[in-house]
C-alpha cells in the first residue's frame, strides 16, 4: 500500500508542477519564497521546519541525502552556527538553514509544491503561487 501511494504522490507532484507551468519555475529569491509563505497564510515557521516541509524533493526519496542534511543541520546547532528548534525561528533561519544544505529558494518552492500537491490545499496554493511569481520583487 505505502508503494501505491508513494507513487500515487509523485505522479501528482509531476502533474502539479507541470500545471503551474512557469509560475513554478520563478525565478524564485528569499524574499520572494517568504512573500508566497505568509500569502499561505504560514506563520508558525518553526512548525514548518519540525514538519520537514524545506526537505528537498530528491532527499525524500534518499535516506542517505536526508541523513546527510540531517547531519549537517545539527553539526551547525552543536557548534552554535544555527538555534535550537526550542528557539522562535523567523524566516531568516529559514534562509540560513537553506544556505547550510545548499538549497535554493527554488528547492523550498519545489518542497512547498509536494506538500501541497493532493491535498485539499492545491487551489489555494496555486493561486498564491501564480500571485507571487507574478509579482514585482
Amino acid at each position: 500500500m505505502s508503494q501505491f501511494l508513494d507513487l500515487t504522490k509523485q505522479l501528482r507532484f509531476e502533474e502539479f508542477k507541470q500545471e503551474l507551468g512557469a509560475a513554478a519555475q520563478g525565478p524564485w529569491t528569499w524574499p520572494r519564497l517568504f512573500r508566497l509563505m505568509e500569502d499561505l497564510g504560514l506563520k508558525d515557521i518553526n512548525g514548518y521546519m519540525a514538519a520537514g516541509w524545506w526537505v528537498p524533493v530528491e532527499a525524500r526519496k534518499d535516506p542517505q541525502e536526508l541523513d546527510r542534511l540531517a547531519a549537517l543541520v545539527e553539526e551547525a546547532m552543536a557548534q552554535g552556527r544555527f538555534p535550537d528548534p526550542d528557539q522562535p525561528y523567523s524566516w531568516e533561519e529559514v534562509r540560513r538553514l537553506g544556505e547550510l544544505c545548499g538549497l535554493t529558494p527554488q528547492d523550498l518552492v519545489e518542497s512547498l509544491i509536494w506538500q501541497y500537491s493532493l491535498t485539499l490545499g492545491e487551489e489555494v496554493f496555486a493561486g498564491a503561487l501564480r500571485k507571487i511569481a507574478q509579482s514585482p520583487d
